[in-house]
């Protein structure tokens, strides 16, 4: 095991990783990994704009978006090793306010492989670009450049969530009422698993200037 991932398996999460002997093509700037391996059967992490890529995963429509770990290698037993998802995220407190004009919060840095020079446009919850909608580069005071990163939750939609039967560990993750798929006993039985369904959350309609609902969480309550 190295990292997140494992032999065969690029792990999930903001950036999903790269599977073994994929380490240039791994995900960055809140995007899936790709595999290019000779036997092309690895799968790369799904990120969170973007879904990962690979022989495998390609197959069975794993690697989903939003962090999903990739599908590990067709043959022998390799098929129940488990690579890393994106986990649980953070979850700050409430924002109390008096006059919401003084409010100017954004959202993290949405860039992780450091260029800014590259154009970057909004995404869509499906992983779609909203080519209309080009995003700027922010100046800080410290003069460190972001791009705040948007938060689908903030937009009022929490995702759909997957998982997989590869075992009691990646079906216990299944939130929705009814029967379970058995355990895959190879990798011809392993299939994808909706975990949870999307969920629709009130918005604060706050705006910073640069996204309106972004910038000071879900919700918000004012004094």
């Amino acid at each position: 095991m190295v990292g997140g991932g494992d032999h065969f398996d690029g792990a999930g999460g903001y950036s999903g990783g790269g599977a073994e002997a994929s380490i240039n093509i791994g995900g960055f700037n809140g995007l899936g990994s790709d595999t290019k391996t000779i036997s092309g059967s690895a799968s790369g992490g799904g990120g969170y704009f973007g879904r990962g890529n690979g022989m495998a995963a390609n197959l069975k429509g794993t690697s989903a978006i939003g962090g999903q770990n990739g599908t590990p290698h067709f043959s022998d037993d390799w098929f129940k090793d488990l690579a890393g998802d994106g986990g649980q995220a953070g979850a700050g407190g409430e924002v109390y306010y008096f006059d919401i004009n003084n409010i100017f919060a954004y959202n993290g840095d949405m860039i992780t492989n450091g260029d800014y020079n590259n154009d970057y446009f909004e995404y869509n919850e499906d992983g779609t670009i909203i080519s209309e909608k080009k995003l700027e580069v922010i100046t800080k005071q410290n003069n460190q450049k972001i791009i705040p990163a948007k938060i689908f939750a903030q937009s009022g939609a929490i995702r759909e969530t997957y998982t997989t039967n590869q075992g009691i560990f990646t079906l216990s993750k299944v939130k929705i009422e009814g029967e379970l798929p058995a355990i895959a006993k190879s990798f011809a039985e392993v299939k994808l698993v909706k975990a949870t369904n999307r969920e629709e959350i009130p918005t604060t309609n706050y705006s910073n200037g640069y996204m309106i609902n972004q910038g000071i969480g879900s919700r918000s309550s004012a004094i």
